[in-house]
């Protein structure tokens, strides 16, 4: 008998809302795996790699087969719990608005009574230890759909090769993103448009562990890639890393972290603390090993072998007569999309807020912003004469980076930033 099932389904690298409709699997023949329930023995540490991977052609149709899915729950250990796929087809979905038509989708429950949580989307889902899927999204927190890995390998080819280049400011803040610094700071960023979604993760912002490095990469590791890393503040999108491909770039997520196309993004290790609210929570450790080349609805694709560019901005402070010393945040650069807008406004206001606290509530400020590109610097002057409170300086400061990165990409709209200094006197 044939099933029809409507999922309503968020994915859990960075939630998307997503709807799958389609009809259910006929009676399969023979299974890929081992038939049965979950089971219930406690997850096992891996440090291999997968054996390969299995076409969808192999799995399409079977209903009740026992598998395994990677996690990484604390630190950077992956470890391996039973899993049952209960029907593998071909479903439409609608992730975040966007029509998707002929999605290898299999329908899957993790065992050891594990939920399924925000972040997880990536993981690994493994038969006879041969990769068989990525998961990309969960209806209630206990089963969830993983995409066929035959299609999410697809994701290496990257965009079609006529596709235009994607529009200045185009970026889709459809993903779950994860901010670390002042509470204040926390709640300015949440508010800015895309950005409701910010999940806020307490200081301290850097955890004292090795960095993974050039180690050979365990499938179900979760990664970020910071959009603001400093002494102040970190954001980042976080995923989990899937499977190396032949070529030796790696595929992730199962779906895009912002669906924003050919990207050039930095990507860092992620060491997990553990869970809050149902939403993964670490934090950004050791140094970028590599680049997101690629960023679209059938996964992510990182490049471990590229170093990726960051953008400086500096912040050069006088406050009331006294000069301190200057810092830098690093942060990852579009072409104006609002993650570029965002990222260079909390680099600059994470260091502010910091630098002002303590001092009085009323502040005033003139200075300017720098912005180098194409090997050519243009100043923006600003003055902020009424004193206002430090909420609404940084409010003020943020309005103004916005006015001045618009204006740049208006009148060169395909000059990529390089750097941003930004000098200023505040009194309070």
């Amino acid at each position: 008998m044939r099933r029809r099932y409507v999922p309503i389904l968020v994915a859990l690298g960075t939630a998307y809302l997503l709807i799958a409709s389609g009809c259910g699997s006929p009676p399969g023949g023979s299974t890929t795996g081992t038939t049965g329930s979950v089971g219930s023995t406690t997850g096992q540490v891996v440090t291999s790699n997968p054996q390969g991977t299995i076409p969808w052609a192999q799995i399409q149709g079977q209903t009740n087969v026992v598998a395994t899915m990677r996690t990484n729950d604390s630190g950077t250990t992956v470890t391996e719990i039973p899993c049952e796929i209960f029907t593998a087809q071909v479903s439409n979905v609608n992730l975040s608005g966007v029509q998707e038509t002929g999605v290898q989708d299999l329908h899957c429950q993790p065992g050891n009574n594990r939920p399924v949580y925000e972040g997880d989307s990536g993981s690994p889902v493994l038969i006879n230890g041969n990769i068989v899927g990525g998961l990309f999204g969960s209806a209630n927190g206990v089963t969830f759909d993983a995409r066929g890995i035959q299609q999410e390998m697809a994701a290496e080819s990257g965009p079609p090769k006529a596709s235009p280049s994607r529009a200045t400011g185009a970026v889709k803040a459809l993903g779950l993103r994860y901010f670390a610094g002042s509470q204040r700071m926390y709640n300015i960023l949440k508010a800015k448009p895309g950005f409701s979604n910010l999940v806020f993760v307490p200081y301290p912002v850097a955890a004292s562990r090795a960095p993974i490095g050039s180690a050979a990469p365990i499938p179900g590791l979760r990664f970020a890639s910071p959009f603001i890393n400093g002494p102040y503040a970190q954001g980042y999108d976080a995923a989990t890393y899937t499977y190396e491909l032949q070529s030796g770039l790696w595929v992730a997520t199962a779906h895009g972290l912002e669906d924003a196309g050919a990207v050039s993004w930095p990507v860092m290790s992620f060491y997990v603390d553990g869970f809050s609210s149902g939403a993964v929570s670490g934090h950004l450790i050791g140094n970028v090993y590599g680049t997101l080349v690629y960023d679209g609805q059938e996964g992510s694709v990182i490049n471990p072998n590229i170093a990726a560019a960051t953008m400086p901005v500096v912040v050069h402070t006088n406050l009331n007569l006294v000069p301190l010393a200057p810092v830098t945040h690093q942060v990852r650069f579009d072409l104006g999309s609002s993650t570029e807008e965002m990222s260079v406004e909390a680099a600059a206001q994470s260091t502010l807020d910091a630098q002002l606290q303590g001092a009085a509530n009323q502040v005033t400020a003139n200075g300017s912003i720098s912005i180098t590109a194409g090997g050519a610097t243009q100043s923006f002057n600003f003055n902020f004469v009424a004193a206002e409170s430090q909420t609404n300086f940084l409010d003020s400061l943020g309005n103004q980076i916005d006015a001045d990165l618009a204006s740049h990409y208006k009148t060169s709209p395909n000059v990529q930033v390089q750097s941003i200094t930004i000098t200023l006197t505040a009194t309070t």
